[in-house]
């Protein structure tokens, strides 16, 4: 699965509608687009996690998020980056 099939993905198990390019969200509250890729932003990544009711475990050196399924990511020197897309692979399979 692409980056952008990932994020088309998550977002519709989250509720939020994407523009074409996949990085955009409708933000009701303020009527206006927004940047939205949890794949490079930590905020987004939590958003989401909250949103999709996910649980997260960082076991040091890989991390595991849990949706309907078990999402693990080897940190590789990238701990940040490896918790989301752990994340959003979990949103992104319920």
């Amino acid at each position: 699965m692409t980056d952008h099939q990932l994020l088309d993905a998550a977002a519709k198990a989250a509720g939020y509608a994407l523009s074409a390019d996949g990085l955009m969200r409708w933000d009701d509250a303020d009527a206006e687009f927004m940047v939205w890729n949890p794949l490079h932003f930590n905020a987004h990544a939590f958003e989401l996690m909250v949103d999709c009711g996910i649980t997260f475990r960082n076991f040091g050196h890989k991390v595991t998020a849990v949706g309907k399924t078990q999402c693990d990511e080897y940190v590789n020197n990238d701990p940040f980056g490896a918790s989301r897309r752990a994340i959003v692979r979990a949103a992104a399979e319920t």
